[in-house]
């Protein structure tokens, strides 16, 4: 082997190395910074204004249970649809991570599902007017997300289960 081989052996494979390791290092900032997303949008989702928020839509919701939720926001005190309105926008939020890859599908729906899977059923599901609000499209389109990677899963059905029951008992 020359020396001319042997050096451009050598230089070759250092630079495989250093674009291998910094692809490596790259791809781990990049599953850190997504993991960290979404572990600040579960802060958020737990943080009091979001708790608060979600009683009061469990409230407004329950006392309109024949509405959907135009006539409630046209018709009911601004006051009781806010907590509604917070909900929605943090679930399209979180949707919209989700489908641009900026949150893993797999920890959005553990830290999310059970809850979510919860309101949709529920409470949102057939009351958000189609084609009027943007939300219900992002909504529904999580809610079939998560049904196509997850339905096999056990979580999911327990989820699916408690949901039908709560229904059953909140609106009889």
């Amino acid at each position: 082997m020359s020396v001319l081989s042997l050096l451009i052996t050598i230089l070759s494979s250092s630079l495989t190395g250093t674009l291998l390791g910094s692809y490596i290092s790259w791809k781990h900032a990049e599953i850190k910074d997504k993991c960290s997303l979404a572990i600040e949008m579960h802060k958020e989702f737990y943080s009091k204004e979001l708790r608060s928020a979600r009683q009061d839509a469990d409230i407004a919701l329950r006392k309109y249970p024949l509405w959907n939720l135009e006539r409630i926001y046209n018709e009911a005190p601004k006051s009781e649809i806010e907590g509604v309105l917070l909900l929605l926008n943090f679930y399209k939020r979180l949707w919209i991570l989700i489908k641009l890859n900026k949150i893993p599908p797999k920890l959005a729906y553990e830290l999310f599902g059970d809850l979510y899977i919860w309101w949709f059923d529920v409470h949102l599901n057939k009351r958000l007017p189609l084609g009027v609000w943007t939300s219900y499209d992002a909504l529904l389109s999580m809610r079939i997300f998560f049904k196509k990677k997850f339905s096999n899963c056990e979580s999911y059905k327990r989820y699916i289960k408690n949901a039908k029951r709560d229904k059953k008992s909140i609106y009889p």
